[in-house]
């Protein structure tokens, strides 16, 4: 879609130009080898995303009791490092020298917490990877979505469980990576991690969201796990640690049941991205790099596409997720503040950013369900611009902003012509 005569394109910064930002990009699974790494780099590099989470995979790491092969993560982290981008770490899963119920070598799930000899093993691996990461990485996340059956096995899920295991690995902790905080039921686990005593030991929370229309949910349970979260550990820093679309849906994925492709994934990935900055989380993550080529999932290789990626294929060809991430994470770096906006229109959310490098910045949409896309309509906007542009991020297109200004379910931004980094058409 156009919104009349093009002026430019958008001029983005990579990682590297980029002083400091919230954005993280997910590269998971490189543990169990589901995606190329180094094929991807140069577009991870050029995304402008700060951080990136990263698995340690605790199975790769130690296949001999005692005896640690870091090879294989330090090319990750030094590689990211060299491109502007920090590493934070998502520790897990079991392993099968301590945990020999798991039937798959990665023991994706299986929790080391239940028998003495495991959670020995893991604390001298946890201890180990503290110590020959220090001054590279500095932020350690417990677990991944310990509040679900798949990923903690062969034990129910329990918070007392697992603020015993955060507990039990010492170092700068994120609690959380819970699939499902943003509900009641996940809220009532969340009271009980703190009533567990997982308060003393971490220094952000972080959740994750897979919905099929973002702000139903995040406008409504965010506040509240805030609020929860504040209750007992005043100040803690809320991380939005994981969260994403497909490109297309598969079944026995994530949000299978809904009509993803590669727009609606580009429009939910933006609109759940400021969702994060204008409810003030501290991170905010993409998910993921890149379309994994297999699964694992129940200890068995799934050999079908996962299409999370904002680089699709094995050629990590740029989605139009891609480009509205990478127009986020150039023009909203920083911490930038936000404020809520007036704009006309059913159902529609706008927010002001303060940034540091091109002034006030406005963002707005119409917060349709995803699924149900309506046509395009228009809006009056607030004044304040002396030259305003419009940026359409899925496709970094630069406008004339039109009068009145178009509305559609993915957010635009305006901001002013002389501030804008854009590579101008003659």
């Amino acid at each position: 879609m156009t919104f009349g005569p093009s002026l430019g394109h958008l001029a983005t910064k990579p990682s590297l130009e980029i002083p400091a930002s919230g954005f993280s990009i997910g590269c998971e699974t490189l543990d169990r080898g589901m995606w190329d790494f180094d094929a991807g780099l140069p577009q991870i590099a050029d995304l402008g995303a700060k951080w990136a989470r990263v698995q340690t995979g605790w199975a790769k790491c130690e296949t001999t009791r005692g005896c640690y092969d870091f090879a294989w993560l330090d090319h990750i982290v030094d590689a990211l490092l060299a491109v502007g981008i920090q590493p934070w770490f998502n520790v897990g899963y079991g392993n099968r020298l301590y945990t020999p119920g798991a039937p798959h070598p990665t023991a994706v799930g299986w929790t080391p917490v239940h028998e003495p000899a495991a959670r020995a093993g893991w604390s001298a691996f946890t201890t180990a990877l503290a110590r020959h990461y220090h001054g590279r990485v500095r932020w350690y996340e417990v677990w991944n979505e310990p509040d679900i059956r798949p990923f903690w096995t062969p034990h129910e899920p329990s918070p007392a469980n697992y603020a015993d295991l955060i507990a039990l690995t010492a170092t700068k902790v994120v609690g959380g990576a819970m699939a499902g905080a943003l509900s009641e039921h996940g809220l009532q686990w969340v009271e009980g991690l703190f009533e567990s005593g997982i308060g003393a030991h971490v220094d952000a929370f972080s959740y994750h969201l897979y919905v099929p229309t973002p702000e139903p949910v995040y406008e409504v349970w965010q506040p509240r796990l805030r609020a929860l979260v504040e209750r007992y550990r005043p100040g803690l820093p809320l991380w939005q640690g994981e969260s994403g679309a497909p490109s297309k849906a598969v079944a026995g994925q994530a949000l299978a049941d809904c009509e993803f492709d590669e727009q609606r994934q580009a429009i939910w990935n933006t609109r759940r991205a400021l969702l994060d900055l204008t409810h003030g989380t501290a991170l905010s993550a993409f998910f993921h790099a890149a379309d994994f080529q297999f699964y694992i999932i129940k200890d068995q290789i799934v050999p079908q596409p996962y299409y999370f990626g904002l680089l699709g294929g094995v050629k990590h060809r740029r989605k139009p997720a891609f480009l509205a991430a990478q127009t986020l994470c150039t023009l909203l770096a920083g911490q930038p503040r936000p404020q809520a906006a007036p704009v006309d229109g059913e159902n529609t959310r706008a927010w002001w950013f303060a940034t540091a490098d091109y002034g006030r910045l406005l963002a707005y949409w119409r917060a349709q369900d995803v699924m149900r896309p309506a046509p395009p309509g228009t809006t009056r906007l607030p004044g304040g611009f002396r030259a305003p542009v419009l940026v359409d991020p899925l496709t970094q297109a630069v406008y004339a902003l039109p009068e009145p200004a178009p509305l559609v379910d993915w957010p635009l931004l305006v901001a002013e012509r002389q501030a804008l980094p854009c590579l101008w058409e003659q």
